[in-house]
């Protein structure tokens, strides 16, 4: 049962997950931009493109899609938080190695921060989602954009306005959009199983644990 008055329970947040989370420097981020997004959808729909990296070449194909390799993500499970990380297409090994080099450039970090929270890096900033159940068939995504400092200057200004017009345009008009018109087609009842395979892996790898912390 739901109790607004229960004690939090930290113990999810495993020393591995605090210790990533700290070096992203998310407790002092300025918070360029939020926007909420009202999806038709189920909120598991809603996060399944950020368990997988099969879409984005085919979702994201006249946007963002041409940026990335298609491979498997490298996962590691953190507790019960997902940590999947991707090369780009620029990527090469001897990136990690730079000092001082922005790895967040040529290697995309998502963490599916259990059970409802998306967090993803980018070059210039990180997107913090919270996927917010309002029933089976509506999910109410609040939408944070992060970068380390505010802009100072008209060049970052500007910078971090394209980006968050772009990454807004991305989730808004692709992955929330396609997780509504799947709730659809699941809706509809015309299929019986829905299989999940090679790149898609972690998605049961997901449910697997969701389905661990349900009542018996």
């Amino acid at each position: 049962m739901l109790d607004r008055h229960a004690e939090p329970d930290f113990s999810p947040l495993v020393p591995e997950l605090a210790a990533d989370l700290d070096a992203l420097e998310l407790s002092t981020a300025h918070v360029y931009g939020r926007k909420s997004f009202d999806v038709a959808a189920n909120w598991k729909l809603v996060l399944e493109p950020f368990l997988e990296g099969y879409h984005v070449q085919r979702l994201h194909a006249s946007t963002v899609g041409p940026l990335y390799a298609d491979v498997p993500n490298v996962v590691d499970k953190l507790g019960p938080t997902l940590r999947q990380i991707s090369g780009k297409v620029n990527f090469t090994p001897e990136d990690l190695a730079t000092p001082g080099e922005n790895i967040h450039k040529t290697v995309t970090t998502v963490y599916n921060m259990f059970p409802n929270c998306v967090v993803i890096t980018s070059p210039w900033y990180i997107s913090v989602m919270v996927l917010n159940p309002r029933g089976p068939d509506r999910t109410v995504v609040d939408y944070h954009n992060l970068t380390r400092v505010a802009p100072d200057n008209p060049k970052a200004e500007e910078l971090y306005k394209r980006s968050y017009e772009m990454v807004l345009d991305v989730f808004g008009n692709e992955d929330y959009h396609a997780a509504k018109i799947s709730h659809a087609g699941l809706a509809s009842g015309a299929l019986d199983t829905v299989v999940y395979s090679g790149l898609e892996a972690t998605i049961p790898m997901y449910y697997e644990i969701l389905e661990g912390f349900l009542p018996k």
